[in-house]
């Protein structure tokens, strides 16, 4: 059986780290990949880092049945590369229960700041469970033990779920995501202000409440973002 934690930094490339270790832990040891037999699951295959993970696995040959909302999903579903379209709420144990049959893996990640997150997640590796599914990948968060934050708390429950489900499983647990820098790049090289991570810039003027550090730029940090943003 495999068990895997991944944490890692959120480079530029991070979401296809995120996606090649999906492939990996999913289709793994037992020739999967290019079984007709054998489906995976990727729920939220319409969002943005299911257009990294389904892609990777569709290009291995593997038959991937997406999980969407809406039927206004499907087609961006089926672009990134879903073999099948499954539509439903998460909420909903008989959309579940019909997405997950002959499934043998399953990619989860949780709609952003969804309300439920803990008990929709927890809902789901259980049915997943009584499935049958043999391996449950989830893109968890960093520390989800931070019970201030509840995009991080939210996750430790699954997480919880998983430990005690039977299947093998991998967590990913990604820190920041470099790439969430692209559109303000130009705005932080030109004014030596990072309004999204003001945090790191050295202490200087404030301006207007908004929180923004203002004076020279910790120059060390900045050139450190400028190579992880070009990174491709």
């Amino acid at each position: 059986m495999s068990f895997i934690r991944i944490c890692h930094n959120g480079f530029s490339n991070g979401a296809l780290l995120v996606a090649k270790a999906s492939f990996k832990m999913i289709s793994e040891d037992d020739k999967m990949i290019g079984n007709s037999k054998t489906t995976i699951l990727a729920i939220g295959a319409a969002g943005r880092f299911g257009g990294f993970v389904v892609p990777e696995l569709a290009k291995r040959g593997a038959k991937v049945r997406g999980f969407v909302r809406n039927a206004a999903q499907c087609d961006v579903a089926r672009r990134h590369g879903v073999a099948e379209v499954a539509v439903g709420d998460l909420r909903d144990s008989a959309s579940l229960a019909a997405a997950l049959q002959g499934v043998g893996s399953v990619f989860y990640i949780a709609p952003a700041f969804m309300a439920g997150e803990a008990e929709v997640g927890v809902r789901i590796v259980r049915a997943a469970t009584h499935a049958g599914v043999r391996r449950f990948v989830f893109s968890s968060v960093i520390h989800p033990t931070l019970s201030a934050l509840v995009n991080h708390s939210a996750k430790a429950p699954v997480e919880d779920a998983i430990l005690v489900s039977g299947m093998e499983y991998a967590f990913l647990q990604p820190t920041m995501f470099y790439q969430n820098f692209a559109e303000a790049w130009p705005e932080v090289l030109k004014t030596g202000v990072n309004a999204l991570y003001a945090g790191r810039l050295p202490r200087g003027r404030r301006s207007g409440g908004d929180g923004a550090h203002r004076g020279p730029p910790d120059v060390r940090y900045l050139r450190a973002l400028r190579r992880w943003c070009s990174r491709s």
